[in-house]
């Protein structure tokens, strides 16, 4: 029975153009994702000391899971301190 090849090159071909298409900056990345970067002001001073290099298809495809996961972390902040 064949074994299913794979083709190393293309692999690492796409993972270098996958890294090479990142956001690097923390306010651009809070507002692809749908968050006010002006809420996190003060955040962005803090994470300018730690570089930020995140893929773009990768914000693409968790942009709506980060909502969601942030909306049930302020429903369950709200809830606790009811």
């Amino acid at each position: 029975m064949p074994m299913i090849q794979r083709n190393e090159a293309n692999l690492h071909k796409n993972w270098q153009k996958e890294l090479a298409n990142v956001v690097t900056c923390p306010k651009t990345l809070l507002e692809m994702v749908g968050l006010s970067s002006q809420v996190h002001e003060n955040d962005l001073k803090a994470r300018s000391l730690f570089p930020v290099r995140v893929p773009i298809p990768f914000i693409k495809k968790y942009a709506k899971a980060i909502q969601t996961i942030l909306f049930y972390c302020k429903s369950c902040h709200a809830i606790k301190n009811f």
